[in-house]
């Protein structure tokens, strides 16, 4: 999972499955009359092949295949992302040959080589350069599970619930608004995080994804960070800090860790989790 409590090694956020293929068992009764076209004019091809027939292609219709689907519509990344310049962003994990593997100790990636020096000043760890396909990436792993963080109200913790075809968004809501590429609607989610799992999980609900931006307490000129996830617990979580933020007045200062436990389900399965966790310090 982009970054929250999960079971170890973790994976992106789950897509939706892809449709399962045709089932070469199928009895006759199975059969669509699309599929029985199929195996008759594959019939006719194999007997043409055996008595050394040429083979003859079907003749274009100009008509799109009952087949084919239209790809469907995405969301922009401005309707998802923060707005808004951001120096880079904090995370605990990473890819490695397809597959998650969690990080001991905060990561940090940007694109501006001075930021990330001032962060391996501040945190430890040596800048690396990623060279990606587009840009340029600069990557310190720091010394440091434990920051202190300052965020920004309220609004520095984002929450919205997706939905996914593969690696695309298709719609987006905040709990009372719906965005897809056709415009706005009142969103359908569950008011409550419970509700919004129990609908994921029956197959027909949203996922969480959150956004939690910040400067580093040490340097808050060096701009905001981000930090994402898209695991339930983590959502959860999310809102709790978020109605913590709400009873103070103006920034409040945090403690943003890695945290590492042992989760037992209501079904008696143990795993172990990673998650990011925030604590708002005391004040006014």
């Amino acid at each position: 999972m982009s970054d929250a409590e999960r079971p170890e090694p973790c994976s992106l956020p789950p897509a939706e499955p892809a449709a399962a293929p045709p089932d070469p068992t199928a009895t006759p009764a199975d059969r669509t009359p699309i599929r029985a076209a199929h195996e008759a004019s594959a019939a006719r091809s194999h007997s043409d092949h055996r008595h050394g027939a040429t083979a003859r292609l079907p003749a274009p219709t100009g008509r799109p295949s009952p087949m084919a689907h239209p790809a469907p519509s995405v969301m922009p990344a401005a309707a998802i992302l923060p707005t808004g310049h951001l120096t880079g962003r904090l995370r605990f994990d990473i890819l490695v040959n397809g597959r998650t593997h969690v990080l001991p100790t905060w990561l940090f990636t940007g694109l501006d080589q001075q930021d990330a020096a001032r962060v391996a000043a501040l945190l430890g760890g040596q800048p690396h350069v990623d060279d990606g396909q587009h840009e340029l990436t600069y990557r310190v792993l720091t010394d440091h599970a434990e920051i202190e963080i300052i965020l920004a109200g309220p609004k520095a913790v984002r929450l919205r619930m997706i939905r996914r075809h593969g690696n695309t968004v298709l719609r987006c809501c905040d709990g009372r608004t719906q965005r897809t590429p056709d415009g706005k609607r009142p969103c359908q989610c569950p008011p409550t995080i419970e509700g919004r799992w129990q609908a994921a999980k029956a197959g027909h609900g949203c996922e969480p994804l959150v956004h939690v931006t910040f400067q580093l307490a040490a340097e808050p000129t060096l701009g905001r960070f981000l930090l994402s996830s898209a695991t339930w617990t983590f959502a959860e979580h999310a809102e709790n800090v978020r109605g913590g933020l709400r009873r103070r007045l103006g920034p409040a200062r945090a403690h943003l860790s890695i945290e590492r436990g042992i989760h037992t389900t209501a079904g008696g399965t143990t795993f172990a989790y990673t998650r990011p966790t925030i604590l708002i310090a005391p004040g006014p």
